[in-house]
């Protein structure tokens, strides 16, 4: 056949083999065909003491019950051999007497002397465990590099510039805006608090309800806008104000990252908000000075005249005289601090000598520095302006934002 299938069928009662055909059960048909093969299975027949029991018990429950009175008079009479003791016998076995058995370690006994120890808590120390065999290893201090000297302290308003104000209250619906770049420690500090690159810039904001009425303003709160290539890559935004209340203030950090590759351009980076609350909005477009980019260089003085040699040519060094209304010699340090974010070269704020340096490097041009001096002659209404700068136009920048700056003192 070319497969096997497997039918069902109702059941149906088996007929009653007759007892002269028992033995033909068991047997292969006599009238097969020639050419197969036939087997035969021989019967043996119990013993004619031994009871034959009748398989078809289901059939006739009266002679299953005959059937198993039967069997069990027959194992009353039969009795079964003992079981075979174990054998003494070692052929072929290894032997195994040259070997012993490891005995687990024991301690020796204390001296009597002295007591035995007590495994309690306050006798093993788990930490002294661990330190075993590293007596007499020691580790370096960590040396943090501070480009300021240890005795300056971050003080905000010292390491700030002027306040710009960025929302006017009679168009922000009551709410006043202003900014000012943070610099010095107090820059570090906040950046660090960011998580951000250390040459990001961060701006201190200053919210204050000026609403003519007692009225509160209610989510107050800065909404970033896309500011193209000249963005930021990353932004720490001031968190949602609920409500501000009348003449109340708050004050917030604004952080700005803009990545590795900065320009060295003035206005070249901006950032784009929109200051929202209950009443109003207002769209500003940050432009970020060239001031604020710059990167603050320590130099003393011997140094800093080193490096003026170096940038006699034409195109670096821009000279200028500023006419000043009124002026203390003191004040023009000062001033300068607030508008660049420059070091004083040599840490000598004082000016006493009729002169003052600054330094810093500019970003994205490699570490090219920015020198600035400043001299008041004999005439106090005058002060002489030299930069020393290999951009031309960077130096007419800074000439350019020191005229404004100190004119107007």
């Amino acid at each position: 056949m070319g497969g096997f299938a497997s039918t069902s069928s109702p059941a149906m009662a088996a007929p009653q083999p007759d007892d002269e055909s028992s033995e033909d059960e068991f047997s292969s048909d006599e009238d097969d065909d020639d050419d197969s093969t036939n087997y035969s299975i021989p019967v043996t027949q119990p013993p004619s003491s031994m009871p034959v029991m009748n398989m078809n018990m289901a059939n006739n429950p009266s002679s299953s019950t005959t059937s198993m009175v039967a069997v069990g008079n027959l194992l009353q009479g039969m009795s079964f051999p003992p079981p075979a003791a174990a054998s003494n016998n070692t052929d072929g076995l290894i032997e195994m007497s040259g070997f012993s058995m490891a005995q687990p370690p024991t301690s020796a006994p204390a001296p009597s002397s002295a007591p035995a120890p007590t495994n309690t808590r306050n006798t093993v120390n788990n930490n002294d465990n661990m330190l075993l065999g590293m007596e007499g290893l020691t580790m370096a201090p960590i040396k943090v590099e501070n480009d300021f000297p240890a005795s300056q302290v971050a003080d905000i308003e010292a390491d700030s510039s002027e306040w710009n104000t960025l929302v006017r209250s009679e168009l922000g619906g009551g709410l006043l805006v202003r900014a000012r770049y943070l610099r010095g420690l107090t820059l570090d500090k906040e950046v660090r608090l960011a998580r951000l690159d250390p040459r990001s810039i961060c701006l201190q904001l200053h919210f204050q309800n000026q609403r003519t009425d007692a009225g509160i303003l209610r989510k107050v709160r800065m909404v970033q806008r896309n500011a193209g290539s000249g963005g930021p890559k990353k932004t720490s935004v001031p968190t949602e104000i609920s409500q501000l209340g009348k003449d109340q203030v708050s004050s917030s950090m604004l952080v700005l990252d803009f990545g590795p590759s900065v320009k060295d351009k003035d206005g070249a980076h901006n950032a784009k908000f929109e200051f929202k609350s209950d009443r109003a909005s207002n769209a500003v477009n940050l432009k970020i000075p060239l001031v604020e980019m710059m990167t603050p260089l320590l130099m003393k003085k011997s140094d800093y005249q080193e490096t003026v040699k170096n940038l006699k040519g034409q195109y670096q060094q821009v000279t200028e005289s500023i006419q000043l209304s009124a002026v203390r010699p003191s004040d023009i340090p000062k001033v300068v601090k607030k508008n660049m974010n420059m070091a004083i070269v040599g840490n000598d704020s004082s000016m006493s000598n009729g002169t003052c340096s600054f330094a810093a490097t500019l970003p994205g041009t490699g570490g090219n520095v920015l020198l600035v001096s400043l001299s008041c002659g004999s005439d106090a209404k005058v002060v002489d302006l030299v930069i020393h700068c290999e951009n031309a136009i960077t130096s007419n920048t800074i000439k350019d934002l020191l005229k404004k700056s100190l004119g107007a003192l």
